[in-house]
């Protein structure tokens, strides 16, 4: 997808969803043209396509959503089977806002954007939960609809399209950080396309693997890269890439002047396609236990297993001799004291 783009939209609705009062009223953008929406739109599938913290997932067989859309695509009552559509995540929202209530939380309410468009060659399918910007005619008074900032954007799901069939995959981002259960659960009836035990196992390996290479330069550095990522998995319920990149080397200043982060962000932004696996997801406990551990062989019939990192562990020299410390307050009267 590039700038050249020019995107064409051949059919788009707008409903109001209103969980609190469990209603929805289709809307229009009175104030907008074509060029407006166009830009929009544009920019909402390239952030849901390109995101690096996107969701991979498929419509079960029986799917309301995934029927309807079909008949939208086959030019089908387009207009009735879009109010379904609405009709189905009112129903998804209602019983979604009655779970926060008990939770003393409240669910955002927005507007669903189903809109069929081509860019380029590519021509999608992209539904969407937008708060759209509420304003006053300056003449009329009348209340009217605007395009919202990017930050409006609460929920979307992006399908491309070839001939007039739906890829078998479907791409789901949302603001929020996880993608929202009730969005590809109980609306959209999905199934994930990986688990999120699949995705701690890859994600872990992948970036690991990726900051070993700063071990080549300075093996100091990728022992403080390799803490970071651990504290983030075991501090984080919910994985999201862009937030995990800026945990592990936002603040991140490199003992090593040789250490390249520049290149080193630029080679995780590529992982979760290079690697396949989802930019957005629940976190594994469990795995990320089993991929936090790491033996280290002393010599001597002596193993160290760690299992959160390296952060309390340091070598040191006194003259010819080498040694490994450990800073602790368990255990050491086990062990003859030494003086260095």
């Amino acid at each position: 997808m590039t700038t050249q783009d020019s995107p064409i939209i051949e059919y788009y609705s707008i409903h109001d969803i209103d969980a609190k009062e469990e209603n929805f009223l289709k809307m229009d953008l009175n104030h907008h043209s074509d060029d407006d929406l166009l830009k929009f739109l544009k920019k909402v599938a390239a952030k849901t396509r390109t995101s690096s913290s996107k969701r991979h997932a498929s419509f079960i067989f029986n799917s309301p959503v995934k029927i309807s859309i079909e008949k939208i695509i086959a030019n089908n009552k387009r207009n009735a089977e879009s109010e379904y559509v609405a009709k189905i995540l009112l129903d998804a929202e209602i019983t979604y806002a009655r779970k926060m209530e008990r939770l003393h939380k409240d669910l955002k309410k927005g507007s669903l954007v189903i809109t069929l468009f081509t860019m380029g060659v590519s021509k999608l399918l992209m539904l969407c939960k937008i708060d759209f910007e509420k304003f006053l005619e300056k003449d009329t008074l009348k209340s009217t609809l605007g395009l919202p900032e990017e930050k409006a954007l609460l929920k979307s799901c992006l399908i491309e399209i070839h001939g007039n069939t739906m890829s078998d995959t479907i791409l789901l981002a949302d603001s929020n950080g996880s993608i929202a259960k009730y969005w590809w659960d109980e609306f959209l009836k999905s199934t994930l396309t990986f688990t999120g035990k699949e995705n701690t196992n890859k994600a872990f390996k992948a970036v690991e693997r990726t900051i070993s290479s700063v071990g080549n330069i300075s093996q100091e550095d990728h022992t403080d890269l390799r803490n970071n990522l651990i504290s983030y998995f075991k501090t984080s319920k919910s994985y999201n890439h862009d937030e995990m990149i800026e945990r592990v080397i936002g603040d991140f200043q490199p003992q090593s002047k040789e250490v390249n982060l520049v290149n080193l962000k630029a080679k995780l932004d590529k992982i979760p396609e290079k690697k396949k696996f989802d930019g957005n997801f629940e976190v594994d406990p469990k795995e990320v236990r089993a991929r936090a551990k790491k033996v280290y062989d002393l010599g001597n019939d002596i193993e160290l297993i760690t299992r959160s990192g390296d952060g309390n562990i340091y070598s040191a020299k006194k003259g010819k001799d080498e040694f490994v410390l450990i800073r602790t307050k368990m255990n050491i009267d086990y062990f003859k004291e030494y003086e260095l």
